[in-house]
């Protein structure tokens, strides 16, 4: 912690160590709650990065970076994170092509850049640890109080992860646009679009009604899927979200971005 001017900085050097056994990733148990995973600096200093329960972090790794921040006099911020990991021994329990799958990980950080009290910035990024390219950048933005706020989001992969046979993106580009207004203390309604620029076709939009309590959450939405499964194109979801505060989720339809 120190002082530059008028300028507050903190760093903060970071290291993790987790030993587990190996193994214990069976293939007779089903994949259904961690196909979507991904290597990034939100999960890089945890012990178990996979976000279901389906698949096992398992082995001897150290993970190591930094974060920081610096804030000035007049509420001006920078701050983010950088780091790696190294698997020890054992075999790779993650997808290939993940950032994470050999034993020294690629590169991965965030940059945040606060200009004003009501614009955050975000940089997001993957680089790979052997021809230093970036894997994966994403950059967005919150603009507007808690009142009122529109965000953005800008996505740019050079090669995304195949869980399945038939699924193997090159390089895609993405952008995410939506809004969300609290209309009283209890009550908010938010919209998305999320359109592929790759392809030059909008993915998903979707439109709902939010309603909080000190004892739960209820989403009501609307959603259209213009991707096409199978013989299934522009599907339509009513979704209807129940959350009880420390007890979990009920829920039908599909989950509506924006929501808590």
């Amino acid at each position: 912690i120190g002082e530059t001017g008028s300028w507050q900085h903190e760093i903060e050097p970071t290291v993790s160590f987790t030993a587990t056994r190996d193994g214990g990733n069976k293939n007779s148990i089903p994949n259904e709650d961690s196909q979507d995973f991904e290597f990034d600096e939100t999960n890089l200093w945890e012990a178990d990065r996979f976000p279901g329960l389906d698949r096992l972090d398992t082995g001897t790794k150290i993970s190591y970076g930094v974060r920081f921040n610096s804030t000035s006099a007049d509420a001006l911020q920078v701050g983010g994170s950088f780091g790696q990991s190294y698997r020890f021994f054992g075999d790779s329990p993650y997808p290939d092509d993940t950032g994470v799958d050999a034993r020294l990980s690629d590169y991965v950080g965030r940059l945040d850049f606060r200009p004003v009290s009501l614009l955050d910035l975000n940089y997001r990024f993957r680089l790979s640890k052997d021809k230093f390219e970036f894997r994966r950048q994403e950059l967005g933005f919150v603009a507007g109080p808690s009142a009122l706020f529109v965000y953005g989001n800008y996505l740019n992969l050079t090669k995304e992860p195949s869980n399945t046979a038939s699924a193997d993106f090159q390089s895609r580009e993405e952008l995410i646009f939506g809004a969300r207004a609290q209309l009283t203390n209890s009550i908010a309604v938010g919209g998305q679009i999320r359109r592929d620029l790759t392809a030059g076709e909008t993915v998903a939009d979707n439109l709902g009604l939010i309603y909080t309590h000190p004892c739960l959450t209820l989403t009501i939405g609307y959603e259209r899927s213009f991707t096409q499964t199978g013989e299934l194109k522009d599907e339509k979801t009513f979704l209807v979200r129940l959350t009880l505060k420390n007890l979990g989720d009920f829920e039908t339809g599909s989950a509506l971005l924006g929501s808590e």
